[in-house]
């Protein structure tokens, strides 16, 4: 199934912010990344299914969908933060993942 092209900006995006996730990339239910965290025992999962962008690791996750009533630009920026955060050290206890402030800002 080809990408929607909410799919394919968001995953144009996040490659372009982050390169490591070329090789982890691959069209599923939407676009999906699935990078391995290096400071966690289990992959940082990055999805597009139903048009939202999804962001998991292990238990934890974020659904950024509930905002399509920012723009894309928005919803992008926000993803690229947590995922920043997620990759940099935000505190990793077991398999979940914490990120301080709310998701809506």
């Amino acid at each position: 199934m080809p990408l929607t092209e909410f799919s394919k900006q968001v995953g144009d995006a996040l490659l372009r912010a982050f390169p490591q996730f070329g090789a982890f990339a691959h069209v599923g239910p939407g676009l999906e990344i699935r990078f391995p965290h290096p400071g966690a025992a289990t992959e940082l999962l990055i999805t597009t299914a139903g048009e939202e962008i999804s962001i998991f690791l292990g238990s934890d996750h974020r659904h950024l969908g509930m905002c399509r009533h920012w723009p894309i630009e928005k919803q992008l920026a926000r993803a690229q933060e947590l995922i920043s955060g997620i990759l940099s050290g935000a505190r990793t206890t077991g398999q979940e993942f914490e990120i301080s402030g709310p998701l809506d800002r």
